[in-house]
């Protein structure tokens, strides 16, 4: 509505203007009230931003939904944010949560510009280059589909971590996943590993944590995973028997997570992830005491110490 108020308010003084001092040929007037028409328009259209949204000196398109109360991050300090991805005509085209260092505060139109204006618990639209997310946040090629097409992008800021903070708790993540050894103890639960591995005859790696497992699928890229890293996976669960309990496949959509952020998934999941390059998929037998432990599933599904199965799939790292 301001856009078409203005237009309206700069063409008529143009015509008032032209029209009482300028010509008297009709023909000339009317041509040249045309061609400040269309100056008139030009420059609305090309400094307007949508309905709500500001910009800043850069160029950047935004505009908060809702204001926090914590602090603007610093430099190198770790965002940890959760997004939803549309285009502007608001057709959903994936969302996922992320974390990214803040290595300077830019002034460069994208949304490393925006990550830099929020707070903690800010929420926030941003209008943004396809290959600018793309190529940066989700280390990929642009769809063609989005080559030289701007996306909107819905930001909600979930912490800010210092860079001491974030190495404190990648540390801390390290050593819980190397730390765990193969209980031996566990007489009954190896005896149903072995007769697994007896039955099915499969040659099979094993880490120190007693997890075993074996290469169904090996990609040729070396992306991997890493703490803090965003992921996308599909797996299926089964009991030793071969019953399946667990699987994003029924979905058919896979579940994503951050590396040693959220204990989304069992740690056997996590430790194997470490193991794994982007697009490999593997078979494992996962001890219980890297699945469900000595209590069984929180629905009660899985009993107490029982070993499963999984096959895992890396889908993507981002």
């Amino acid at each position: 509505m301001k856009q078409i108020i203005l237009f309206l308010f700069v063409a008529l003084f143009l015509f008032s203007f032209v029209k009482n001092l300028f010509f008297k040929s009709n023909g000339i007037r009317l041509f040249f009230i045309g061609v400040c028409f269309a100056n008139a328009l030009l420059l609305i259209s090309c400094n307007s931003d949508p309905e709500g949204y500001s910009h800043t000196k850069s160029g950047l398109v935004y505009r908060f939904t809702f204001i926090g109360d914590g602090e603007k991050p610093a430099v190198d300090d770790y965002i940890k944010f959760k997004y939803v991805l549309k285009t502007t005509n608001d057709s959903l085209i994936a969302s996922s949560r992320m974390i990214v260092q803040l290595l300077q505060l830019k002034t460069n139109g994208e949304l490393e510009e925006g990550l830099g204006m929020m707070k903690k618990e800010d929420k926030a639209n941003f209008i943004i280059s396809a290959s600018d997310f793309y190529n940066t946040y989700m280390e990929a090629p642009t769809p063609k589909q989005f080559i030289d097409q701007k996306l909107n992008v819905e930001v909600e800021v979930v912490d800010i971590l210092s860079d001491l903070q974030f190495e404190k708790n990648r540390l801390e993540f390290k050593n819980r996943i190397e730390s765990v050894v193969m209980d031996t103890s566990a007489s009954t639960e190896n005896a149903r590993i072995a007769e697994f591995l007896a039955s099915y005859q499969f040659k099979m790696e094993v880490l120190p944590s007693g997890l075993k497992y074996f290469f169904i699928k090996q990609s040729a890229t070396q992306k991997k995973p890493a703490y803090g890293k965003t992921v996308n996976i599909h797996y299926s669960g089964r009991f030793l028997d071969g019953q399946e309990f667990n699987s994003t496949h029924i979905a058919g959509v896979p579940q994503d997570f951050i590396i040693g952020q959220e204990m989304q998934v069992i740690q056997g999941i996590e430790q194997m992830l470490l193991q794994m390059n982007e697009g490999d998929m593997v078979g494992m037998i996962i001890p219980s005491k890297l699945a469900f432990g000595s209590s069984g599933s929180s629905s009660g599904i899985v009993p107490p110490n029982t070993p499963v199965y999984y096959e895992l799939e890396l889908v993507s790292v981002n």
